[in-house]
């Protein structure tokens, strides 16, 4: 879609044309990730395992035994920490780049004018 957007000229000069595309191009690869996500729970990533591995001290002193055991999974507080500093770190980048261009480009705008 954002090609098809972008195939005609008009709506290159368009910034809100411009806009859109990049939203579509950002909604598609993060879909394209959820999809990939769900359907990697279709098949089991090591045939015969019966469950998920607690991780517990005795699944891995008893390596034949260690699929046997089912656990669930939490994230903890350090893993939220990181996936939350990442996701700033990310934010950060996009608002200082973003300003900088928004910047060079009004530069470019003023200048045209006189």
């Amino acid at each position: 879609m954002p090609f098809v957007v972008l195939a005609i000229a008009k709506n290159r000069e368009k910034r809100g044309m411009i806009v859109l595309a990049s939203a579509l191009v950002v909604l598609g690869v993060a879909a394209k990730r959820v999809w990939l996500l769900f359907t990697s729970f279709i098949h089991p990533n090591v045939y015969g395992a019966s469950g998920i591995t607690a991780g517990t001290f005795n699944a891995q002193a008893d390596p034949a035994n260690m699929w046997a055991l089912t656990g669930s999974y939490a994230p903890t507080v350090p893993e939220c920490l990181v996936a939350l500093g990442v996701i700033s770190v990310g934010v950060l980048i996009f608002m200082v780049l973003s300003n900088k261009l928004v910047a060079e480009s009004g530069d470019v705008t003023a200048e045209a004018a006189e």
